[in-house]
């Protein structure tokens, strides 16, 4: 993604963030409804509009698309700022603080399929990432 992603990195982090909880969530969010809280604007006009001239955005948004096909999850991406977005929490180093809030437990890393990373690293869209996306 480095080459692909520009200086500003931040909605590429949100997008890949995005990317791991749907995934590690794959089987609960099977046929449901939710909501997305998103942060930065970039990242939401991206996830509503499934587009992106960058690169990088293009192919997150082309993996979460095969991922929305094979496990359809419909969500309403709201932006939420900073300052009153729990989702923020984790990136000022206060992980411990939202699992509090939410009740959660830690599940350790979250792990991609390689596939996954190989498809995010590619010069181009390459079709052949929907065959092996099977949940």
């Amino acid at each position: 993604m480095g080459s692909y992603s520009g200086e500003q990195v931040i909605c590429e982090i949100e997008l890949f963030a995005y990317i791991c909880v749907s995934w590690q969530l794959r089987k609960e969010l099977n046929n449901r409804y939710g909501i997305a809280l998103i942060d930065n604007k970039s990242s939401r006009m991206t996830l509503i509009k499934r587009n992106s001239p960058s690169h990088a955005r293009f192919l997150m948004v082309s993996l979460l698309s095969v991922l929305d096909v094979v496990l359809p999850f419909s969500v309403w991406c709201e932006r939420v700022p900073s300052a009153s977005n729990l989702a923020d929490l984790p990136s000022r180093g206060k992980s411990a603080e939202l699992g509090k809030l939410l009740h959660a437990t830690d599940c350790r890393d979250i792990k991609l399929p390689a596939y996954f990373l190989d498809f995010l690293r590619r010069d181009q869209f390459d079709v052949e990432l929907a065959e092996p996306v099977k949940c």
